[in-house]
């Protein structure tokens, strides 16, 4: 249903910058990837990309962050009328 993909450059000691995609190969009513950035503190901020267009549609999202270097999380969704219904495994990238 969902194929997710992105990269992630850290451009200093204090930023970094990630962009992250999904592709829908299924029918569903939506789906996803997010990528969560985390600081020392543990606050977060995300970005995300998501797809409501349909099969073999795809969408990107790119965002800086900055003092979000500790930690790096991504995961893909499916949704459905307004919900998230499915998530796969969350993958520590750093």
């Amino acid at each position: 249903m969902v194929t997710a993909w992105g990269s992630y450059t850290k451009i200093n000691s204090a930023r970094v910058k990630v962009t992250i995609c999904a592709r829908q190969t299924g029918a569903a009513s939506a789906v996803g990837a997010l990528a969560l950035a985390y600081n020392a503190s543990g606050a977060s901020k995300n970005v995300g990309a998501v797809v409501l267009t349909g099969p073999g549609n795809t969408s990107c999202g790119t965002m800086n962050f900055i003092f979000y270097t500790v930690h790096l999380k991504v995961h893909a969704f499916i949704g459905s009328g307004g919900n998230i219904v499915k998530t796969g495994p969350v993958l520590n990238i750093y």
